[in-house]
């Protein structure tokens, strides 16, 4: 049996279908997991670019942006598993969402080898 394969616009459409669903439902799981798969394919870069594009709303562009900021911090605490760990880290009581593009510089920061979204071998 072979495998259906989509073309890039293809794929490209339903992914762009599957951030409006997880939008429109505030599925906060499958927003991160669409961002951070869509970080590694296109890019912090094209991830600013959607968000502006598809966060209709300044509520929708803060759900988008704490589910961001919620990853952030997830993948920091896997870091400091690895490294001996600091004395105490404390955060400021409040602090402001990020801006857009600041989300975006702390997206490259966890991809440092990145080099470009990955061809598949035809």
């Amino acid at each position: 049996m072979v495998a259906h394969l989509l073309s890039p616009s293809a794929r490209a459409r339903k992914e762009i279908e599957a951030f409006k669903l997880a939008l429109r439902q505030s599925d906060a799981v499958m927003i991160r997991k669409l961002s951070e798969r869509y970080v590694h394919r296109q890019g912090p870069k094209a991830l600013d670019l959607l968000i502006q594009k598809l966060a209709g709303s300044e509520e929708v562009l803060a759900f988008w942006q704490s589910q961001l900021t919620a990853i952030q911090k997830t993948n920091f605490q896997l870091e400091a598993n690895q490294e001996p760990a600091p004395e105490a880290i404390q955060e400021p009581e409040s602090k402001p969402e990020p801006k857009t593009n600041e989300v975006a510089q702390k997206l490259r920061g966890w991809l440092p080898n990145w080099n470009g979204p990955q061809r598949e071998a035809s």
